[in-house]
């Protein structure tokens, strides 16, 4: 069976109004990075993973950046307070703009890839310049024909009605206090967990 590869990406809100849930999304990220590594390594004979986060904000110490980018599961480090310092606005659709697009790129080099983008924000975009709600609409729409899964994931805002505005499928509300925010990341480790389950039995078929 020919490997897939798999493109594991979490956008994170960083915008000041995070604050509050700084330590759980730290620790949460270092859960999902195990996960990830577990199931590369449960699953190595029929994959190869890779693990990006992209942290947003703006007006604060630091820009939008990836905290990691396209780093093999096995070798994705733990991330801690000098990774992820919430401050500032929440510049959501160029994050998730910027993103897809270098991932396109990436994963187009690759015979047989897909990939999991997963966002997470306490609040509505206020903050974007380079990209707007219909052209990053249209991207989701793009990857989702090509197989792709997007998932939003969000606090304090009409999660359904943002997920619908970018033509996203799968979305989740969770309370952006610590506690809130842990169980958040818990159940979101539970879903990549079963999803590279469904994924792999679905590819070990299409291949008899």
């Amino acid at each position: 069976m020919e490997k897939t590869t798999v493109f594991n990406l979490i956008i994170i809100d960083e915008s000041g109004s995070m604050s509050g849930a700084r330590e759980s999304v730290i620790s949460g990220c270092n859960e999902t990075i195990d996960v990830a590594k577990r199931i590369q390594h449960d699953h190595s004979d029929a994959q190869n993973s890779f693990v990006s986060i992209y942290a947003f904000q703006s007006q604060g110490p630091v820009e939008s950046r990836y905290i990691c980018k396209n780093i093999k599961a096995e070798d994705a480090f733990h991330i801690d307070h000098s990774h992820y310092d919430p401050h500032g606005l929440t510049p959501m659709l160029d994050a998730i703009g910027s993103t897809i697009v270098d991932l396109q790129a990436i994963a187009a080099t690759h015979t047989d890839a897909t990939a999991v983008v997963t966002i997470i924000t306490d609040g509505y975009e206020n903050a974007s310049r380079r990209y707007s709600w219909q052209q990053v609409k249209k991207l989701i729409s793009q990857v989702k024909e090509l197989g792709w899964t997007v998932n939003f994931i969000g606090a304090n805002i009409d999660v359904e009605k943002v997920a619908d505005d970018l033509d996203i499928d799968s979305r989740m509300s969770f309370q952006s206090d610590a506690v809130g925010t842990r169980a958040m990341f818990s159940k979101m480790s539970n879903c990549m967990m079963a999803d590279a389950k469904e994924r792999i039995l679905r590819e070990s078929y299409s291949d008899l």
